[in-house]
């Protein structure tokens, strides 16, 4: 069990003793956060509601258009059912909270089961709004949800990743079979997507007066970087493909979007920057400005570097890959550094 917050701060120069009194504290509020979670969950509502005002605790309006409780957002269910299952597994290996474990765990089956209903009456496609029952909508100019139809024409986007990826670490804690071999499957068609221009964000934007749309010849390398946690994902359930998925994505982000060995000319190394064009080089606003994100940059470099530490611990590489991965782990410092 965890004992009770001491609110330990550490001090300018801590060592590692500092680190370990901190333990406690992290342990509390990772359980503190999913005992909420799970007190908040009703079986009524087969979704992970956390539709409250963080400054208040109250609850939204269940009417509210956006925050209330018949939108229901795909990024967040597709996320979540990672988030239980990750925190499942940690709690039973460190022996906490057997009680909250088993709440939790019948949490996960009753959301698996509703987006995978969801799912399969979109032809096996998830979106960023959703209603309860499963109808996709967007907002009309007034910012009412307007429900439309998933045809495939439309591009997949990060509702159909984040939601392949949750069903897959949900239907792996869970030793479902079935839901394993359909993730699997959804993964791929997502990963297809990706390399085949078929992919994009699919966010719709909350100010309805302030839409981004996607524009031709802006390449973002988003979609390449976040599909790393799958390939992580993948890996760690021993699934030889996440090797070979992840190399091909980290060797994409290094090529098209970060500045190695002064491959573009007025970049320091290091740099990141967050499209191309349709010439491969670096995408400018229309003041010539390089747009960079260093936020997204950190986020890449913990990216590879969590399929590169599961990729070493997995027996799977070979002598080739390991070489590979060698040479990536020698530039991720340098963009850490640099951003």
């Amino acid at each position: 069990m965890t004992t009770n917050f001491r609110g330990f701060l550490l001090p300018e120069n801590f060592e590692n003793s500092d680190l370990q009194a901190m333990v406690s504290d992290c342990e509390t509020m990772l359980v503190s956060v999913m005992q909420a979670i799970a007190d908040r969950f009703d079986s009524s509502y087969p979704f992970v509601n956390t539709k409250l005002d963080l400054m208040t605790g109250a609850d939204f309006a269940i009417d509210d258009p956006i925050r209330g409780q018949n939108a229901v957002y795909g990024w967040i269910q597709g996320r979540a059912l990672e988030a239980l299952s990750g925190h499942c597994a940690w709690f039973r290996k460190k022996g906490l909270v057997p009680d909250l474990v088993g709440r939790l765990e019948m949490m996960m089956r009753q959301v698996l089961d509703q987006v995978r209903d969801m799912r399969a009456q979109n032809g096996g496609r998830l979106w960023f709004f959703m209603t309860p029952d499963g109808q996709p909508f967007k907002l009309d100019k007034k910012g009412t949800p307007t429900v439309f139809r998933l045809t495939p024409d439309i591009p997949l986007g990060f509702s159909d990743m984040f939601s392949a990826k949750g069903m897959f670490a949900a239907a792996c804690y869970l030793g479902d079979g079935e839901t394993k071999a359909e993730s699997l499957s959804y993964i791929n068609m997502v990963d297809d997507a990706v390399w085949t221009g078929r992919f994009e964000n699919d966010q719709v934007p909350l100010d309805p007066t302030n839409i981004v749309l996607p524009q031709p010849g802006r390449h973002f390398h988003g979609p390449f970087m976040i599909e790393l946690g799958t390939a992580a994902m993948l890996v760690l359930q021993g699934e030889q493909q996440g090797v070979t998925m992840g190399l091909r994505l980290i060797q994409r982000e290094l090529d098209h979007y970060i500045q190695v060995n002064g491959r573009v000319d007025g970049l320091l190394e290091g740099d990141f920057w967050e499209a191309i064009d349709d010439a491969g080089m670096p995408y400018c606003d229309e003041n010539g400005q390089v747009l960079s994100d260093p936020g997204h940059a950190l986020e890449c470099v913990g990216l590879v570097l969590k399929f590169t530490q599961s990729a070493k611990q997995s027996g799977m590489l070979t002598p080739e890959q390991q070489k590979e991965i060698d040479r990536i782990e020698t530039v991720m410092p340098l963009i850490l550094h640099r951003n």
